[in-house]
């Protein structure tokens, strides 16, 4: 293939639709190889760049992540067939399906949760004065915390620590 039919990295990032900082980071990392370069050092890329960038693009779409398509990758290098790389990738596409049944379900819980909290708040609204009162009732004469170990849960991203992880202290 001759330089005419190269691109720089420019023209790759419009064409692939990726910013021309990633493409350097997927060259940092290994993913993606320059085809050749300029003498004054420019990267060129040919048509099997823009391939693998939209396999790239495909995957993350599918929730994968880059070190699945690099493990991908070196997977078909070691092997040198498509066997091998099928059978991983059906493996990673199921694990992505059972993470995904599993958020599926963490958000079916937290619904439920949403909509038994706002169905005791209608309950227990009454008159806007009346609420009024009772919440700064409330206010003065508690304190609610959270129970042990659950703002530590809440600093490690699981913020479904409240309500039903709190412990309300008569004052």
């Amino acid at each position: 293939m001759s330089n005419k039919d190269l691109i720089r990295i420019g023209e790759l990032s419009k064409r692939a639709g990726v910013s021309v900082r990633a493409l350097r980071y997927y060259e940092e990392i290994g993913l993606l190889h320059p085809a050749a370069r300029t003498e004054s050092g420019y990267r060129l890329y040919d048509e099997q760049a823009l391939y693998l960038l939209s396999t790239i693009k495909r995957m993350k779409l599918l929730g994968l992540s880059l070190d699945a398509v690099m493990e991908l990758r070196g997977l078909y290098e070691d092997q040198g067939n498509c066997t091998s790389v099928r059978q991983r990738f059906l493996a990673m596409l199921d694990e992505q399906v059972r993470r995904i049944d599993e958020q599926v379900g963490e958000l079916l819980e937290l619904r439920r949760d949403l909509l038994v909290y706002s169905e005791h708040c209608r309950e227990r609204a009454g008159e806007p004065e009346e609420l009024e009162e009772r919440c700064q009732s409330t206010l003065k004469s508690h304190r609610i915390v959270p129970k042990e170990g659950a703002m530590q849960d809440a600093d490690q991203g699981d913020r479904s620590w409240w309500p039903h992880q709190v412990s309300v202290l008569r004052g």
